[in-house]
């Protein structure tokens, strides 16, 4: 049971999906037991979090002003 609850939870306080977090999870206790139940969920939501920023960043050339001299 607290396979399922604890994705759930921790989803409730992040904007991350719920499928992510839940794989997270599992894919953490399968490779590395217990303690891979809170290291997996953390790696993933990180790689999440840096692919998601690197794809939709805003994409516009550095003006003048933000490029010191």
């Amino acid at each position: 049971m607290d396979n399922f609850l604890r994705p759930y939870f921790i989803s409730q306080g992040s904007q991350l999906p719920l499928l992510l977090i839940f794989a997270g999870v599992l894919g953490g206790l399968l490779a590395w037991g217990l303690i891979g139940i809170f290291l997996g969920a953390t790696l993933l939501a990180v790689g999440y979090t840096l692919l998601y920023t690197w794809l939709y960043e805003d994409e516009s050339p550095p003006t003048a002003e933000s490029v010191s001299d």
